[in-house]
């Protein structure tokens, strides 16, 4: 059982990666896109495998994603074996939009055994300041509901 959700047994993340940049006009996808050193989808797995809670993380990408391997594998090596990167699962399924990614990667969990009454989170690749507290928060929150729940920050404008 998770720490203090009855309701669910076991709780994972799919991270959607699949997304080409278009939008950013940038030679490399914005996962894949420098930040202090590391690419944001090493920063945001970072802050992943620190959340204990979590058993397994499925990082979706494209099926023909060209730079996970010599972007991202390099600064693998650099993490601490502490945070057990053999929760994570690259799968190179992802769809044509976000919400095909995401459902292509609970399809996974699933087929291992995921089920119902498992809790999943969703994370954005290119999402890395995310904290550890705010996802142990909202998994204590709303984890025993079958509802679900949105981690957002409030803005003043958009």
């Amino acid at each position: 059982m998770s720490p203090g959700n009855p309701s669910f047994a076991r709780t994972f993340a799919v991270i959607p990666a699949a997304g080409s940049g278009s939008r950013l006009n940038t030679a490399l996808p914005k996962q894949y896109l420098p930040l202090a050193g590391a690419p944001l989808i090493v920063r945001t797995l970072s802050r992943l495998l620190q959340v204990s809670i979590l058993e397994r993380i499925y990082v979706v990408l494209a099926p023909d994603d060209r730079h996970w391997t010599s972007v991202v594998e390099p600064h693998l090596a650099d993490l601490p074996a502490a945070w057990a990167l053999s929760r994570v699962a690259v799968l190179r399924i992802g769809g044509e939009t976000r919400a095909h990614s995401v459902r292509a990667g609970l399809k996974v969990a699933h087929a291992e055994g995921f089920g119902d009454d498992d809790w999943a989170l969703v994370h954005d690749a290119a999402r890395p300041c995310v904290t550890v507290e705010a996802i142990e928060h909202l998994h204590a929150v709303v984890g025993g509901s079958n509802v679900g729940g949105l981690l957002a920050q409030p803005v003043t404008d958009t």
